[in-house]
């Protein structure tokens, strides 16, 4: 990764962040010991218990575009000191009541010690905020090679 430099990739991945429009943004907390590969595991349980709930038990027929898609960007440190993700998330419009709802249950089911900050993301100013806070420590190369997009977790459709 020597032949990127942090300064020329963030403005670029922000941009890209941008452009895909999402209407939350995540702090996924485990106030524990955890690190990349157990964190990419919850996760993945954590958007099959959800996506069943918000789409119904055969969600994984529905079209990636018509369920929940996020994108997740882990960082160690911040507040706690502790691994977390930072996530951008979009889904359907009539589905956010639920979302915001079942969202931090089935995190806190999983994850008894966590917890989950949620926000909508109103006015494009959001939405460049939180692009940008979500990839501030992108500079550091294993955060890099272990962000983590939600299709990962899906059959393809």
């Amino acid at each position: 990764m020597n032949h990127i430099s942090y300064g020329q990739l963030k403005p670029d991945l922000v941009a890209m962040l941008e452009g895909l429009k999402f209407d939350y943004f995540l702090t996924f907390n485990f106030n524990r010991e955890t690190g990349a590969g157990a964190g990419r595991r919850q996760l993945d349980r954590w958007h099959k218990k959800l996506d069943r709930k918000l789409f119904g038990r055969y969600f994984y027929k529905h079209k990636r575009e018509n369920r929940t898609f996020f994108i997740a960007f882990q960082e160690i440190g911040g507040k706690t000191g502790q691994f977390h993700y930072h996530a951008l998330v979009k889904l359907p419009e009539d589905r956010w009541e639920d979302f915001k709802l079942f969202a931090p249950m089935y995190w806190e089911r999983l994850i008894p010690s966590g917890d989950l900050n949620l926000q909508l993301l109103k006015e494009v100013k959001d939405k460049q905020k939180a692009a940008s806070y979500s990839v501030k420590d992108i500079w550091n190369e294993e955060n890099l090679e272990n962000f983590v997009i939600s299709t990962e977790f899906s059959k393809r459709r």
